[in-house]
């Protein structure tokens, strides 16, 4: 399921029928939609995303909220433009969200600064591979 965007969206909307509880089928539908996505960096999933963390508590799960907030750092990690602006919205959750989000909001920052750690230092072990093999090639 992961990064299959497109391939994923029959199963999606297999749990869009009634035979499943409107709780149940928002919280499958929002974590397939959180696998599929995974790592594409798509707006309009984390638009998506968003809308349902918005919604009051009596219209949405609180359940379905922490994991759209956890699928936006999921859809994010493929960007840094758009973990950087994950991060910011995931400021307004802190600010302006129920005790639910809140919680969630914590793991999907680990999962975003785990990503912006290891690209850092990734580029910076590149860099120091590239200065090891022209220092031998010097020496040899």
């Amino acid at each position: 399921m992961f990064g299959t965007q497109k391939e994923s969206d029959l199963m999606i909307e297999t749990f869009s029928f009634n035979e499943f509880p409107v709780e149940l089928r928002m919280y499958i539908k929002t974590l397939l939609t959180a696998c599929a996505y995974a790592g594409s960096g798509n707006v309009t999933k984390v638009q998506e995303m968003q809308h349902l963390i918005a919604k009051g508590k009596d219209e949405v799960h609180p359940k379905v909220q922490s994991i759209a907030v956890i699928a936006i750092s999921m859809i994010a990690l493929g960007e840094d433009i758009g973990s950087e602006m994950a991060l910011r919205a995931f400021n307004h959750f802190l600010q302006y969200g129920d005790v639910n989000i809140k919680k969630s909001v914590s793991l999907a920052t680990s999962l975003l600064k785990y990503n912006l750690f290891y690209k850092f230092f990734q580029n910076k072990i590149i860099e120091f591979y590239k200065i090891i093999v022209y220092l031998i090639r010097k020496l040899i």
